[in-house]
């Protein structure tokens, strides 16, 4: 059995304020992309975790989510070969698209008989963002990113992702950021206003400014996407991918091609309203 593990992308990303506890409190709109990883899974007589054709470490997400649900439920041993495309540390939620993606998939291959509620509350153990990829196709995320409210999908059929060498620690962009980097807001009405007229508003992401001083070669990127003349360029999530919207194919081609000089990593994709998307194949 195969199942996809579709990226995400944050279209508004609004840090709100330091907690006590140290953490921030945010605001973002995230929706999924045709980009994907895939997952198959077979019968085995023993736990198998490939990528790559090697095996992988304790510490990946698929590992630990695959644990995570054994010690919920108990299932038979199993081969999870998992096929990478989604870049990592990039800003797209690749890791955590496969942890619901194992979650999910286990619980399909071996029915299981576990709710969606069941396996976002173990997605959840394994990080803030694997609850959404359960069953969401876009979500307003609020708080410290826990809390999350499914929202209508909107169709963006035209855009350009890319990234420079290297990628960028979560962890590393939140301990940079600064009072001063979130206190230009964005506008949330608007953004959400037109989101649900299916409209994409003004993208906005107040991460941009701790990454770009952390690498300056995605502020650079950034910048020459925007030579480009796309509808919009932002950052997504804690980057380093940069993305851009444009009005056709034929204005995205062109801009892959002047783009593809200055990134390591290119692709075309659009925005995913079908939840059958995610179905088996």
């Amino acid at each position: 059995m195969k199942i996809k593990a579709h990226a995400k992308l944050n279209f508004y990303l609004e840090i709100l304020g330091k907690r006590p506890d140290g953490f921030h409190n945010l605001r973002s709109i995230m929706q999924q992309i045709r980009l994907h990883d895939v997952l198959v899974f077979h019968q085995s007589n023993q736990d198998q975790f490939i990528s790559r054709n090697r095996p992988m470490k304790q510490n990946n997400l698929v590992v630990r989510a695959a644990q995570q649900l054994k010690q919920a439920i108990d299932f038979p041993p199993v081969r999870v070969e998992l096929n990478k495309q989604i870049p990592v540390g990039a800003g797209l939620g690749g890791g955590s698209s496969d942890a619901a993606a194992t979650i999910v998939g286990l619980n399909r291959f071996f029915s299981l008989g576990l709710s969606n509620h069941d396996l976002k509350q173990i997605g959840s153990t394994l990080g803030s963002d694997v609850p959404f990829f359960i069953d969401s196709r876009a979500a307003l995320v609020e708080g410290t990113g826990v809390d999350i409210t499914p929202v209508s999908p909107i169709d963006v059929p035209h855009i350009l992702l890319a990234r420079p060498k290297g990628k960028i620690s979560t962890v590393d962009v939140y301990r940079t950021l600064q009072p001063s980097d979130y206190d230009c807001t964005g506008d949330f009405d608007l953004f959400t206003k037109s989101w649900n007229n299916g409209i994409l508003g003004p993208c906005f992401n107040h991460l941009e400014a701790p990454a770009f001083r952390l690498d300056s070669r995605v502020s650079h990127l950034k910048e020459q996407m925007q030579q480009t003349k796309p509808l919009d360029c932002i950052m997504t999530g804690s980057g380093n991918v940069v993305f851009a919207v444009y009005r056709s194919r034929t204005e995205l081609e062109a801009a892959r091609q002047e783009i593809s000089r200055y990134a390591q990593w290119i692709r075309a994709t659009s925005t995913i309203k079908e939840y059958n998307d995610k179905s088996n194949s």
